[in-house]
């Protein structure tokens, strides 16, 4: 809440007062002397509200009320909006449905035919899962073959994510995760991000969902066997392949948010 006072001399009250606002962050509800004279959404324009009305002679408050967009954008896509008018002079027929479905694509770009194993997860923010399967495929040589789509209706778009795996040999040759919505938007924890290294060897660990996990060192460059990638909590090793580090620092999108 942001609130201060400010005078109006008595000789200004027949002309029309406008209050013009720069950069309001970013969902708010401004008042004037108790009065709601507008309401903020886009903190990338500049907004002005004719506030005559609720001015009086002498001293007025104006107040800001600020609300979190996240809360926001969820209790929005909750409701019903069909036919209410905005002030963007505007008309939202209907709200866009935001899509909780993964469908995957394995692609062979060898010359051999090869026998896969696509498994899935849907899992929350701690990367507990809440549903899981998986597929034997056939990928013929130089083609792809789509997985059947999955539909998770319902699913809290802002607090579970998907992730795969896809296994050859018995071996996991590619993985990842998906998020329902944009990385500002997702309820990330914090991972609490960690490691430990044996000789060229590290262990970075994570006590929930880290996406794009950044490894890097003060103390030299270096080169890893994979970097920027995504951890479902647990432990996941990396080879040091050039440099020397003493130091480890972690980041994942967490950090930036």
């Amino acid at each position: 809440m942001f609130s201060r006072s400010f005078s109006c001399d008595p000789q200004w009250m027949g002309s029309t007062k406008l209050l013009r606002c720069e950069g309001l962050d970013t969902i708010c509800t401004v008042q004037v002397n108790g009065q709601t004279v507008g309401k903020a959404d886009n903190m990338h324009r500049i907004w002005e509200f004719d506030v005559t009305h609720a001015i009086k002679p002498g001293e007025n408050t104006l107040s800001i009320q600020f609300e979190s967009p996240i809360r926001w954008i969820k209790n929005a896509l909750q409701k019903d909006f069909i036919g209410e008018t905005t002030n963007r002079l505007s008309v939202v027929t209907e709200p866009s449905k935001i899509e909780t479905s993964a469908r995957l694509c394995v692609a062979n770009e060898t010359r051999v035919s090869g026998q896969v194993e696509v498994r899935w997860q849907l899992r929350n923010a701690a990367a507990d899962i809440l549903q899981e399967g998986s597929w034997s495929l056939e990928v013929p040589a130089l083609s792809s073959v789509w997985c059947e789509k999955l539909d998770f209706d319902g699913t809290d778009f802002l607090e579970n994510y998907f992730s795969y795996q896809l296994y050859r040999d018995g071996q996991c040759v590619s993985s990842g995760t998906v998020l329902f919505t944009a990385p500002k938007h997702y309820h990330f924890r914090n991972p609490n991000l960690t490691w430990k290294r044996e000789g060229n060897s590290l262990t970075i660990s994570a006590d929930a969902f880290a996406k794009s996990v950044e490894i890097s060192s003060p103390d030299c460059d270096l080169i890893l066997s994979d970097n920027y990638f995504d951890l479902n909590a647990g432990s996941r090793s990396i080879e040091i392949l050039e440099g020397d580090p003493q130091t480890i620092t972690l980041k994942s999108v967490y950090d930036i948010r």
